[in-house]
């Protein structure tokens, strides 16, 4: 099990393309006659489009590549005055895969509708699974490799695109998992639902592929249903607030904060509009854990950020978030959680969630979305610590008890994005 997170700031296409980087590499390693099964929300590059296609062309490889993507691929729809034009991957992986599911590599697209016609086109898009009556997405962002670079059964669960704007040019992260069976059978079944838009009773698909623990780790599947009082989540079917349900900040003797051994709780989170999970975050730091988080202010429920930073009846400084004002410069696209110290009457445990689930309504009701518990998270949580510490250093603005400081940003550092995805990006904030 390994990690690689991108440096969007960083002048060094190593470190900025690292999550990509790392795709690029099972795909290039992909054994002769493997599979790749991929699912990816929205795919704008070039080059990742003609590996693909490539590694299922190659007659010496004949690699079955089966692509799933939502139909925020298929154009650049007219938007912020500018006009519509066609997307060039989806073009290589439509034309170079096709789309016959009943041959060996194929591209099937989620549900979509074309408006107007020309540059004046307009797009609206349909989850794959989840209630298809609904503006909704496939937002998931993963592939599993048969076989690659001489191991089976790999999963590669990300947070980035295959775009620039909320790929390499956005704070994010990527998972590869080497031989968990049960989770590379979850994932790969997953796709297969997905690429045949498989219908659950009361779009309730958490419970149709209820998770299973593998070797390395448990994937969590959405859309979850619930009945939801206005305006509010109905926590005891959130899966992330009952992850933050068994969390205790005492008990623990190495990990935690030095000294005091209290509980940290970091989440470096995109985008939220859950109000429960903000309560239960505020709840934790006054019962005595160092919660943090990292978020992007743009787009989002400011209730949200409102209840992590009420100083009012605070007793330990309150939750502190690190801000990302906007899209238009490098921000936080990632969607990881993490715990250091008591969980679920464990002391001293180290437990990490990551994958493509924002922090929102839509994420948990609506969207195709997916999360992972990484087991053996010592091996791992250190890194992300220190990936969290990076992108914390790297918001324009803290808020706190309150009140929101924010710091000059020389234009060399924050990094201008190109945004060749704006629509796509404006709609995962849902």
């Amino acid at each position: 099990m390994s990690v690689v997170f991108n440096d969007p700031t960083s002048s060094d296409p190593a470190r900025k393309y690292a999550v990509s980087n790392e795709f690029d590499r099972l795909v290039r390693n992909a054994a002769a006659g493997s599979t790749i099964k991929l699912s990816m929300y929205d795919i704008t590059l070039a080059q990742e489009a003609n590996l693909l296609v490539d590694a299922a062309k190659d007659p010496k490889r004949k690699v079955h590549v089966q692509v799933v993507t939502d139909g925020t691929s298929v154009i650049f729809p007219a938007g912020n005055g500018k006009p519509s034009r066609a997307n060039q991957a989806y073009n290589i992986l439509k034309k170079g895969l096709g789309t016959n599911t009943s041959k060996t590599s194929w591209l099937v697209t989620c549900p979509y509708e074309i408006h107007g016609s020309g540059t004046n086109q307009t797009l609206t898009t349909h989850a794959c699974i989840g209630d298809r009556s609904k503006r909704a997405i496939n937002h998931t962002k993963f592939a599993v490799f048969s076989r690659t670079g001489g191991i089976s059964n790999v999963t590669y669960v990300t947070s980035g695109n295959l775009t620039l704007g909320s790929g390499p040019y956005a704070w994010n992260n990527a998972v590869t998992m080497n031989g968990d069976v049960t989770t590379y059978n979850a994932y790969a079944g997953f796709h297969s639902d997905l690429a045949h838009k498989r219908k659950v009773p009361r779009n309730d698909y958490y419970s149709y592929r209820k998770p299973k623990a593998g070797s390395l780790g448990r994937a969590y599947f959405f859309p979850e249903s619930g009945n939801d009082p206005a305006g509010n989540i109905d926590s005891r079917t959130d899966v992330v607030a009952n992850f933050l349900s068994k969390v205790s900040c005492t008990g623990n003797r190495t990990l935690g904060t030095p000294g005091s051994h209290h509980t940290i709780v970091r989440a470096a989170v995109a985008w939220w509009s859950r109000p429960n999970i903000a309560r239960k975050l505020w709840s934790l730091d006054n019962a005595g854990c160092d919660v943090e988080v990292a978020m992007t202010r743009d787009a989002y429920d400011a209730t949200v950020l409102g209840i992590m930073t009420n100083p009012s009846g605070a007793k330990h400084g309150g939750v502190k978030v690190h801000i990302f004002p906007d899209l238009k410069h490098d921000y936080v696209h990632s969607k990881y959680l993490i715990v250091e110290g008591k969980y679920n009457n464990k002391a001293d445990a180290r437990v990490v969630w990551t994958g493509s689930h924002n922090f929102t309504k839509t994420a948990l009701r609506t969207f195709d979305e997916t999360t992972l518990q990484l087991f053996a998270g010592g091996r791992l949580e250190p890194a992300y610590i220190a990936n969290f510490k990076r992108v914390a250093a790297a918001a324009p603005c803290t808020r706190q008890m309150g009140r929101t400081t924010c710091l000059n940003r020389s234009a060399a550092r924050m990094v201008l994005n190109p945004q060749d995805d704006t629509p796509a990006v404006i709609l995962e904030q849902d």
